[in-house]
């Protein structure tokens, strides 16, 4: 069913400015911006970092919204923000009441539409809530499920009259649109529902999980599934644009994908290296279906394989943000992806470039800081391994330094010239500000077991910056055992090591 552009427009008032009350990003008199020129909370001085292309949570979601270079971002159980691929500065932000289950883009209108959930610790029941455009406005669904059986996932009918649900153990319900309804149920897949796809000619469903897969054959007059067609190994599902095929991804080593017939069910090929290690919670086809963009979380770049050949045909490396999930926009220009860490990579695919690198900050949060001993410089490190230093009146990014692993501790000299941190990638580095270079890397603290933890709390340089002291802290089967490593910068090597189970 075909619906007419005035209904379109006004469900995109109501559904955003209405029932999901997104709130556009509006500064008319900012009292403090940043070197970028975006708004400063009250009471701050300056922002080392930017705010652009940064948004926290893990398990995201990314879909653009058509013919616009708009993308939508969703966190599981955070709110869902747009924001815009060229500047990366936030378009909107959705209120939503209750946990956030899952969030789709309607084709053909760019409505955004979300499934919360309001959970009673008490009752162990589960309140859901399923905000749509309908009958020229915006509406919300409501139904009571037991908190066991509660929904995850949903996908909507082409012609937006019935809604798809998954659920936590397989289950897969049918509602009615105009009157709230369930239609039906049936138990699809063995396990949690991890993704839902309706196809664009609405005649086949695919539902994947931690049971595998399904490809369903929807009939729309009798409302009724047939399962087509069951895949042992799925994390994510996507049909092609014009619906022949699907491709299903998995996270275990079985390859980037696997091309299956969506009309008749049978597979077609396995795209790239069978052996290969792969993770990801969303892929996409290119808007003509000649290609076919997976992310490799384990190799840290987004791959692109021609769907005919199954050959690769070009990588998109993203080293410090591993993505999870990508999503093109409709006249090919952007690529974008997302995974757990803060930072979205967008890459502008006319030119190659990942513009999102245009604006320099930390991709994950910072967990140790130190001033310079003038207070000009600042030194943060983050849970990826970056080191950087920072203009602490401008907020200007002055150096870029990296360790293999998470950055546990930093100290800086008292003459200000050298910086000596700590990582979880077993090394203590020294780096020098003035070139700036790494001039010493000896024996770190190591990790616990096969835990990569070592919280490297405490590192210190000698006022004659001849030695560096790091500490680290480790609980073991409830007993806490510290050790202090020194190493002698002169003769770049480690010469002192002390352990004790004794506060030091």
């Amino acid at each position: 069913m075909v619906l007419n552009s005035q209904r379109f427009t006004i469900v995109v008032w109501l559904v955003l400015g209405s029932s999901v009350s997104a709130q556009t990003v509006q500064d008319e008199h900012p009292k403090r911006v940043d070197i970028q020129g975006d708004p400063l909370p009250e009471g701050v001085a300056v922002r080392c970092g930017t705010v652009r292309y940064r948004h926290p949570g893990w398990y995201k979601q990314v879909d653009f919204l058509p013919g616009t270079h708009h993308f939508v971002v969703s966190p599981k159980g955070y709110s869902p923000i747009i924001w815009d691929a060229v500047s990366g500065k936030m378009v909107s932000r959705f209120d939503h009441r209750g946990h956030v289950a899952c969030v789709r883009v309607v084709p053909g209108s760019g409505n955004v539409v979300m499934l919360t959930l309001d959970i009673n610790n008490e009752t162990r029941m589960c309140r859901a809530w399923f905000t749509m455009p309908h009958d020229g406005g915006g509406r919300q669904l409501r139904w009571k499920e037991p908190f066991t059986e509660h929904s995850v996932k949903f996908a909507l009918s082409p012609d937006a009259h019935i809604l798809a649900v998954g659920t936590y153990h397989g289950m897969l319900t049918f509602r009615n649109l105009e009157t709230g309804k369930e239609r039906n149920s049936e138990l699809v897949i063995d396990g949690e529902v991890s993704w839902i796809d309706w196809s664009p000619g609405g005649d086949r469903i695919a539902v994947a999980g931690r049971g595998g897969a399904a490809i369903l054959k929807w009939d729309s007059a009798k409302q009724e599934v047939e399962i087509l067609t069951r895949i042992k190994r799925a994390q994510v599902v996507r049909f092609s644009n014009d619906g022949s095929l699907l491709a299903v991804g998995s996270e275990r080593k079985s390859g980037p994908a696997v091309i299956w017939d969506a009309t008749t069910g049978a597979m077609i090929r396995q795209v790239g290296n069978v052996d290969a290690n792969y993770y990801r919670e969303g892929l996409c086809f290119s808007s003509d279906d000649s290609v076919l963009y997976v992310p490799n979380n384990y190799g840290k770049q987004v791959e692109a394989f021609d769907v005919k050949t199954g050959e690769l045909q070009r990588s998109f490396p993203v080293p410090r943000t591993p993505p999870r999930a990508v999503a093109i926009s409709d006249d090919g220009r952007f690529l974008v992806s997302v995974g757990s860490e803060s930072q979205i990579a967008v890459w502008d695919l006319t030119t190659g470039e990942l513009i999102s690198d245009r604006f320099p900050g930390h991709a994950e949060r910072a967990g140790d800081l130190t001033f310079m001993p003038d207070g000009k410089k600042l030194v943060s490190g983050d849970s990826r391994g970056v080191i950087r230093v920072w203009n602490s009146y401008t907020g200007t990014q002055l150096h870029k330094f990296e360790h293999d692993h998470w950055v546990a501790g930093l100290g800086v000299s008292p003459t200000g010239d050298q910086i000596v941190s700590v990582g979880l990638d077993e090394t203590v580095r020294t780096w020098e500000l003035n070139p700036p270079r790494e001039v010493l890397r000896s024996e770190g603290h190591g990790r616990l077991g096969s835990n990569d933890i070592c919280a490297a709390a405490y590192t210190l340089i000698s006022p004659r910056c001849t030695q560096v002291l790091s500490r680290s802290s480790k609980t073991i089967w409830r007993m806490t055992l510290h050790a202090v490593r020194c190493v002698d910068l002169k003769r770049k090597r480690t010469h002192t090591v002390v352990k004790t189970s004794a506060a030091i």
